[in-house]
């Protein structure tokens, strides 16, 4: 039963501002109720009135609340010609984050939209802009952010501009809903609908309009159902990333198999419950290795041990099977991040992983589980447990393998060193010297 309402970060339009964003929700706001709040944000730069007056006359002021403004100018929506301009922007929202965050999900309409856009890029990857992967200089707040839930795109678009479109080298993995009128002639439909692709969970929804957020209670009710429903998931069984061989083989016939579990999808009639919510661990048998990880991302680290460790095996002429899985289910069906497929695609490791979430039944199908780290790994076990938990550090200099996820490519490239060298003393520990096959 949630409390709280879902938090939604709201983006207006080029030559708008909060308050004019403010009144045109206002009809969704009631049928949001107390379930949504929407934290309307002004862009960072005021735009200049033309004025009427006659010369003589006294101009009139103009509150500043009511000042129409822009994350960027107009022209600049086909490439930014000083990229200060953009940096402006994204150093006044990273401030808004930290100092009104945090938020479950974000709004854009139009300029917003597309601004919305990058932030769902640089949130879920920040080492891509400095003004993102910089540490944060405000007491107390957590940087960088979570990254959001979902976003809402109304005549959404993207800057012609390389860096923006740099960006998205990979589609953001976050639900996206894009909102586009088919009269539009200020986002023409091409323009908006290239921005469908740059999401991994794209859905479109069209009205007959024109560039504007429609108002009936249709749409209303949609935006809502859209916020809430990937605000407050359903809970889902956790699960962790895996090394191992399967344990019903028979004792005459145990080959080395390691499985990782991080990033594979799992099938609903083996998934179970996991206090282990947020732990990538290896799981490892006398011939199966099971590979796991704290993090509830599980596509970094356990993929990356997965393809190592099954990499080593292989030259050393070792039948071992490799998988990897993960403690939650966020990226079931995922591929491994971007940094862990360069890395491996660096040392020519081939590295094929699907996310999925660990099963009740991996504690007795593998012989060990390897931990990433080691936290809440045995209160994870079940009573019937038959694999041996280690962490993967202890087969080498007993170090953790922390998360690389907000870093630059150099934590990718560590996490790789050390799952080399744990491989090494892994297979060393199931009785297999450096020799290809050969025993100590």
């Amino acid at each position: 039963m949630t409390t709280r309402p879902a938090r939604v970060l709201a983006l207006h339009g080029f030559a708008q501002n909060a308050r004019v964003l403010e009144g045109k929700m206002k009809q969704a706001q009631r049928v949001f109720g107390d379930k949504v709040e929407l934290v309307f944000v002004n862009a960072p730069n005021i735009l200049l009135r033309p004025t009427f007056a006659a010369e003589g006359s006294e101009n009139e002021v103009t509150p500043l609340e009511d000042e129409p403004r822009s994350f960027w100018h107009a022209v600049s929506n086909d490439g930014f010609s000083d990229p200060r301009e953009l940096d402006h922007t994204l150093e006044y929202l990273r401030d808004v984050l930290e100092t009104q965050g945090p938020f479950d999900g974000i709004f854009g309409f139009s300029q917003g939209a597309a601004t919305s856009a990058i932030l769902c890029a640089l949130v879920a990857r920040p080492w891509l802009h400095p003004a993102f992967s910089a540490p944060s200089a405000v007491p107390g707040a957590a940087w960088p952010p979570t990254p959001f839930k979902f976003a809402i795109f109304c005549s959404g678009y993207l800057p012609l501009d390389a860096r923006c479109e740099s960006f998205f080298e990979y589609p953001v993995g976050i639900p996206a809903l894009h909102v586009i009128g088919r009269s539009d002639v200020v986002a023409p439909n091409e323009r908006t609908l290239a921005n469908v692709p740059r999401f991994s969970n794209s859905r479109v929804e069209w009205h007959d309009g024109g560039h504007y957020i429609p108002r009936k209670p249709y749409f209303a009710t949609m935006f809502k159902d859209f916020i809430l429903q990937n605000t407050f998931p359903p809970p889902e069984p956790a699960l962790f990333p895996l090394f191992g061989s399967p344990a019903f083989a028979s004792p005459a016939f145990q080959t080395p198999v390691a499985r990782a579990v991080g990033n594979s999808g799992f099938e609903a009639s083996c998934a179970v419950e996991s206090p282990l919510m947020g732990e990538d661990v290896l799981l490892r048998s006398p011939a199966l290795v099971l590979p796991l990880s704290p993090a509830l991302r599980n596509i970094c680290r356990s993929p990356l041990a997965e393809a190592v460790f099954a990499d080593l095996a292989k030259k050393r002429g070792l039948d071992i099977q490799v998988d990897s899985a993960g403690t939650a289910g966020y990226h079931v069906g995922e591929e491994p991040d971007e940094r862990s497929v360069e890395v491996c695609r660096k040392h020519n490791v081939p590295i094929n992983s699907t996310c999925r979430q660990l099963a009740k039944d991996d504690f007795t199908a593998f012989d060990y589980i390897i931990g990433m780290n080691m936290r809440n790994i045995e209160k994870a076990k079940p009573k019937n447990a038959t694999a041996k938990i280690a962490l993967f550090g202890s087969f080498g200099d007993g170090k953790v393998i922390d998360d690389p996820y907000y870093g630059g490519p150099n934590g990718f490239e560590k996490v790789y060193q050390q799952c080399l060298r744990y491989s090494e003393g892994l297979l060393r520990d199931m009785g297999f010297g450096t020799e290809e096959g050969g025993k100590l």
